[in-house]
């Protein structure tokens, strides 16, 4: 179903006019834009319509789940393969060792809740024993407990029963997670965040990917749960790669914090760089982006996933 159908279609469910649509609009936009009686009379009328990125921002703000797909026909996900295989070879001499010339077949596991995360024996082994250093959130867990409605999910994936990769993320009320998060760096944050300070942000706080097919289903994984909830409206991650800035900057991405500055190396921000970024990604951005192409198609191609047994 298209946008026009899609705003008819919640207009006549609610028995509202255009009038009363565009004025309950105005209100969850937060002033974006301008909406009026013409404008909704247009989009029913098929006349005009917003861009695809705030298509899915209105229909959200509607709570419609809505996807590029829903909105327009399947586009070649090959952009987006392009995109993050750009990224993800940076780590590909180290990353895909192992795997390199078959297609391996992955199993995986979703736990939920931070105490998995603080207290999984693999994970932090895991953590460790490839990357050189333990990942924790340990030093957040006092904060996260106070985060309204708070989510926190662990992937872990294996090969042959051996964990070899690891997605772990949160998802919070946003004007929490902002604060929790200028405690943590002791750095105030930019505005950025407050203009949707009653919805949720994702954040990506840890995540190691061994084998392109993992990369493509985290990817995957993480835009799925953003579409399903029509509340978040920020991605956030972590990048201590170029790369990953790059990928990210072309979704229109847009800085909260940097690290420390570095002579060369790390990532490029102008003239400088630095050790890494916190950054953030609207949902609607990343949703109309060519990312939301990816499909099982597309990573079964690179390898096969499915559940852990027992998981």
């Amino acid at each position: 179903m298209d946008f026009s159908a899609q705003i008819k279609a919640f207009r006549q469910q609610h028995e509202l006019s255009q009038d009363a649509l565009a004025q309950l609009l105005a209100a969850k936009v937060s002033g974006k834009q301008t909406i009026d009686t013409g404008t909704i009379s247009r989009w029913e009328r098929q006349s005009n319509a917003p861009s695809l990125r705030n298509q899915l921002y209105l229909l959200r703000k509607l709570g419609i789940k809505a996807t590029t797909a829903n909105l327009h026909s399947q586009r070649s996900d090959s952009h987006a393969i392009e995109l993050l295989q750009a990224r993800y070879q940076r780590f590909a001499g180290l990353a895909d060792k192992p795997y390199r010339h078959y297609n391996p077949a992955f199993s995986y596991q979703i736990l939920q809740g931070v105490e998995h995360f603080l207290a999984e024996p693999q994970l932090q082994g895991f953590n460790l024993r490839t990357l050189g250093f333990n990942v924790s959130t340990a030093p957040l867990a006092p904060q996260l407990a106070e985060v309204r409605d708070l989510q926190v999910y662990t992937l872990l994936f294996y090969h042959q029963q051996q964990l070899v990769s690891h997605l772990a993320y949160a998802i919070g009320n946003t004007h929490d997670m902002a604060q929790l998060l200028a405690q943590h760096y002791q750095s105030e944050l930019p505005p950025l965040l407050q203009s949707e300070p009653n919805g949720k942000l994702l954040i990506n706080f840890s995540a190691y990917a061994s084998d392109f097919a993992i990369y493509l289903f985290s990817a995957k994984h993480l835009l799925t749960r953003i579409a399903a909830d029509c509340s978040i409206d920020w991605y956030l991650a972590h990048s201590y790669i170029n790369e990953d800035w790059l990928v990210q900057k072309g979704l229109g991405a847009q800085i909260l914090l940097r690290g420390q500055p570095l002579s060369s190396g790390g990532i490029r921000i102008g003239k400088g760089r630095f050790k890494a970024l916190l950054y953030a990604t609207d949902a609607c951005s990343l949703l109309a982006s060519p990312l939301s192409t990816i499909d099982a198609n597309a990573i079964a191609t690179y390898g096969v996933l499915h559940p852990h047994a027992g998981g």
